[in-house]
Formats: C-alpha cells, sequence, structure tokens
C-alpha cells in the first residue's frame, strides 16, 4: 500500500520526481525501440496542476474544471511550442467502500497505462512523435486513485516578440530552432499561420465533464499570408476542416457519475461517440489575411497583419490562439502553439505559480 503523500514540494516540477523519471524512462524506451531520438523533462508546470486540479475534482478530462483545454493552460504556464496533451483518470473518486484494493505501486499502475496508451492510436502517436522533443508530467494520486498527464512539446522556435492581438493587429517575431526552417514547396518559401478562436472559457461540471474524450483547438478565423505584388489579390480563402471533438457545454452540467461502473461506461460512451463522427468535409473557407509586414529568413520571422473586422476579434472576447507552422525534418510541422486571452481575464492558477 503506498504511503501518504508528504507535504507537497512549493514546485511543482519537483513533485513526484521520482515517478516522473520512471514514465520517462518508459516513454524513452518505447522511442528508442523504434529508432526515435528521446525526450527532455520539461518544466512547463501545467501537467502537475492539471494532475492535482483533476484528482481534487475528481475528473478525468482533456479539459479543466475551469473550462480550460490543454494549449490554453499551457501557454498560461509559459509555453510556446506546439504542444500535445495524454490524460488518463476516472471522472468518479474511488472510495473505501467500493471494494477496490489499494494503489500498491504508482510504477506499475504508470507501466499499466503506458501500455494502454500505446495501443491507442492518438496517444501513440504523441508518445511517438519524432518531433516532440520534451514532455512536461503530471501525477497526482490517493489511496484509491491516480491521475497522470503527459504534455508534449517541441523546441523549434524561439520568440523575440511572443504573438499578440492588439487593437486588431497581430504580431510576432522569432528565431528558428532545432533543425526548424522556412517551409518550402512549389515555390513557396516561409511559415504558415493560423489564427483560431475559443469562446470565453466556462466552469464546468463533473457530468459535463465525463461528456468529453478529446479537445479540437476551435474555430479557424483566418491564414495570415505574405502580401501580393500590386494588382493581385487572392482569389479566395483556405478550405479547412476543423477536428471538432464533442462540447461538452452542450451537454447537461449534472454532478457526473456516482459509481465507478458509471464513470467507464461514460468514458465508453464518449470515446465511441468520437470515434463514430463522420468524416471531416473539406469545405469551410477560411480567409486569407495579408500581412502588413511579413519577413522570413532561414534564421526566423517577423510578421505583422490587422486581423479585418468581420472576424470581430474586438466584439467577440474569447482565446485566440496562434498557430506557426514551418519546415522540421523536411515536414510541414507546427511549431507554435500561443493562446491569447482576448477582452477577457486569464485565471491565475498556471501564471501564479513560478
Amino acid at each position: 500500500m503506498i504511503q501518504p503523500e508528504p507535504t507537497p514540494h512549493p514546485d511543482p516540477n519537483l513533485r513526484h520526481l521520482a515517478e516522473k523519471e520512471y514514465m520517462l524512462n518508459g516513454i524513452n524506451r518505447r522511442r528508442a525501440d523504434a529508432g526515435l531520438a528521446p525526450v527532455e523533462l520539461g518544466k512547463n508546470i501545467a501537467a502537475q496542476l492539471h494532475a492535482e486540479a483533476s484528482l481534487a475534482n475528481c475528473s478525468g478530462s482533456h479539459w479543466g474544471a475551469d473550462g480550460l483545454k490543454p494549449y490554453m493552460r499551457y501557454t498560461l504556464a509559459g509555453g510556446t511550442q506546439s504542444n500535445a496533451e495524454n490524460v488518463s483518470g476516472l471522472n468518479y473518486c474511488i472510495k473505501r467502500y467500493d471494494n477496490f484494493t489499494p494503489i500498491e505501486s504508482v510504477e506499475a499502475l504508470i507501466d499499466k497505462t503506458m501500455g494502454g496508451w500505446m495501443n491507442s492510436p492518438g496517444h501513440r502517436d504523441n508518445i511517438m512523435k519524432p518531433t516532440h522533443r520534451k514532455v512536461n508530467i503530471g501525477l497526482a494520486w490517493n489511496l484509491y486513485n491516480i491521475m497522470l498527464v503527459q504534455h508534449f512539446e517541441g523546441d523549434y522556435v524561439e520568440y523575440n516578440q511572443l504573438p499578440a492581438i492588439v487593437d486588431g493587429v497581430l504580431s510576432l517575431s522569432g528565431e528558428f530552432r532545432n533543425g526548424a526552417s522556412p517551409w518550402r514547396k512549389e515555390g513557396y518559401h516561409g511559415v504558415n499561420i493560423q489564427v483560431r478562436y475559443d469562446p470565453p472559457p466556462k466552469e464546468l461540471s463533473r457530468g459535463q465533464l465525463a461528456n468529453t474524450y478529446c479537445y479540437d483547438y476551435g474555430d479557424t478565423l483566418a491564414f495570415v499570408q505574405p502580401s501580393l505584388p500590386e494588382g493581385m489579390i487572392y482569389q479566395r480563402g483556405v478550405s479547412v476542416s476543423d477536428t471538432e471533438c464533442a462540447d461538452p457545454y452542450e451537454a447537461e452540467a449534472n454532478g457526473g457519475p456516482t459509481s465507478y461502473q458509471e464513470a467507464k461506461a461514460a468514458w465508453e460512451q464518449a470515446r465511441f461517440a468520437a470515434q463514430m463522427k463522420p468524416p471531416n468535409v473539406w469545405g469551410k473557407e477560411v480567409p486569407i489575411v495579408e500581412a502588413a509586414m511579413w519577413h522570413v529568413t532561414e534564421e526566423g520571422f517577423d510578421v505583422e497583419a490587422r486581423l479585418p473586422g468581420f472576424l470581430m476579434i474586438n466584439r467577440n472576447p474569447g482565446v485566440y490562439t496562434v498557430m506557426v507552422w514551418a519546415g522540421v525534418n523536411g515536414n510541414l510541422s507546427a511549431i507554435s502553439e500561443y493562446a491569447l486571452w482576448v477582452g477577457i481575464d486569464p485565471p491565475d492558477a498556471y501564471r501564479s505559480v513560478k
């Protein structure tokens, strides 16, 4: 039986460090078997804080009870890179009278969870993605329950100016790192920049969280591209298909599962619903915004663009995520996903811990 948790270390990165190293070794052993480079243990605290908050709330989801998605937490905790999350945990807290055996070994549960993730295509892809360079690990447990979080990230951009939207003007400037470079294809030489939108996050009940299985990056609002020579215009926008996961705000705000069996059934139902979604149909046209400044070299980029009023930047408060794509190992890859809080105040939980 595991012993009661001692007083947590004030630095979330140093909590359960031995168990995090154990999970890291398991990740890198599998990557090595596939001929992939190892990942380092990251220092973004969002994963640990999400694991602890989920355990306290008896909920296991990519979404937080505060309504935040992984990339929002990651940005608030200081992250600037592309990132992706694996989570394991129940939307129910097992209690003594549920007749479960107390946790004997956290390492054994890590092994079991890793085995399950490696048999799940999406989770496996995160663990085995060649462009991932770091993983931030979150672990929290008590006598009967455990929450496990892996938050992978790249390390391909160092910002000179973090993405910002001020008075409708988007600006960002950064230098490429670790082999990233401008993307080249069919005469194009540059970076791809997307702006996505999520409405203001709201608190979610355990019942709503139990209806989630995955997360998306919000609605694609615009692509930012270099300006064309005088007399030329972009004839149309870019046809895209946003990947949509179940919206927990549409679910009933009830108290959630009242037993282990109900929690497992809710998870299976949410997974089935996600897998049975019809194939994405390409056809949503997203406008192209011409940059007022577009300077891209082998070393980095410096971009500024006015987002048009019809995107409702000033009228629609919410979370605007700036995604930057560039060349990595000969492929077009996301190198940054940075969430901006426009017209609303972000929660302090992730920003206040240094």
